[in-house]
């Protein structure tokens, strides 16, 4: 599949002479392309079958999610994502947002992280091996990122952590994606509600399936000051 581009009316193929998508259709095609990209779980995600590109996203909330960037109108030139485990989120990312510069955290300690070079083959990306609450990681991730999504540790601490620590290197008016916002018992609901007051932020939707018990991605915008 042609990575995609957005014009006033459709979203059009990249490829000379491609087929205009109406945009009505376009949650749907995402949707599908990650359904058949392979999961990391089919049980905890949903998908056709595991394996693929080990997508850790439940399809119908990352496709929703895709769509909205999409129809932000500006062009993403720079994504951080907090644990990558084997990189299927960020390829798909890649795929349909296409950003420049692409930074990646991860400790390694998924037994999927072993895939990600596979999966994330021909896309280029800087990949920081480490604790995300370390000061040197934190240090080597960069700034002015467009979107950061934090898909780390399911804790309300860790929520916590990556959002002080990563919230910084967000551009003003840039976004922030928080994975997991269901898991209440987790605390992760929590962390949400609190950066929900955050001056510093606007809180834009959450992205919920409609098809399986959702997970959720709870989207914020920095504030421009």
């Amino acid at each position: 599949m042609a990575k995609v581009k957005k014009t006033a009316n459709v979203i059009e193929t990249a490829q000379d002479g491609g087929i205009p998508i109406p945009e009505e259709i376009m949650p749907a095609l995402i949707e599908s392309f990650i359904m058949d990209s392979g999961s990391d779980n089919v049980a905890v995600f949903g998908g056709r079958f595991e394996g693929g590109i080990h997508c850790q996203q439940v399809p119908d909330e990352l496709a929703g999610f895709i769509k909205f960037m999409l129809d932000a109108g500006s062009a993403i030139q720079s994504y951080l994502e907090i644990s990558i485990s084997a990189g299927g989120t960020a390829c798909v990312i890649a795929k349909f947002l296409n950003p420049e510069n692409i930074v990646v955290i991860d400790n390694n300690r998924h037994w999927a992280a072993a895939k990600r070079a596979a999966i994330l083959n021909g896309i280029g990306y800087l990949e920081i091996v480490g604790n995300s609450r370390s000061p040197e990681t934190i240090a080597r991730a960069g700034s002015d990122h467009d979107i950061v999504f934090i898909d780390g540790e399911r804790t309300y601490e860790g929520v916590m952590a990556d959002a002080k620590n990563f919230i910084p290197l967000v551009r003003p008016g840039g976004f922030v994606a928080i994975h997991d916002s269901t898991l209440e018992a987790r605390g992760i609901t929590q962390a949400v509600n609190e950066l929900k007051e955050d001056p510093g932020l606007e809180f834009v939707t959450e992205f919920l399936s409609t098809k399986r018990a959702p997970l959720g991605i709870a989207l914020f915008r920095k504030v421009v000051k």
